[in-house]
């Protein structure tokens, strides 16, 4: 399984908790959100979907 892909202008690779200021303030930005989820989210529900998708990538065995 591939666990991270790179081109020359983008690397795409599954979220970490090393990610999550910078994960806080893309979803804190309203400008960004609206085309997301149509609200800003807490840096708390932000820690919490990191966790989530490190919690899946495990069980489907895609962790880095």
């Amino acid at each position: 399984m591939v666990k991270e892909i790179e081109t020359n202008r983008l690397r795409l690779r599954m979220w970490r908790g090393e990610d999550l200021d910078a994960c806080a303030r893309i979803c804190a930005d309203p400008e960004v959100m609206r085309h997301i989820t149509g609200a800003s989210l807490s840096r708390e529900r932000c820690e919490a979907s990191i966790s989530r998708f490190e919690r899946a990538a495990e069980e489907r065995g895609t962790a880095s």
